[in-house]
């Protein structure tokens, strides 16, 4: 249940597999995910309550 997927940053990833296995067709994984750090400014911001000043310094910061 654990397949190999190209990942554009990692090379070979492992993935879970694809649920429910039918060996006649067993699926494929096309997506490993998105990129580390896509969804900062939202889940800083909206979730967070944290403005733009105060996200641009901890990017500064090596935070974000």
């Amino acid at each position: 249940m654990v397949r190999e997927v190209d990942d554009p940053r990692f090379g070979k990833v492992l993935h879970p597999g694809v649920v429910p296995h039918v060996p006649e067709n067993p699926g494929v994984i096309r997506w490993p995910g998105p990129p580390i750090g896509a969804h900062n400014d939202e889940v800083m911001g909206e979730m967070l309550g944290l403005g733009p000043a105060e996200m641009e310094r901890l990017r500064q910061e090596g935070v974000l």
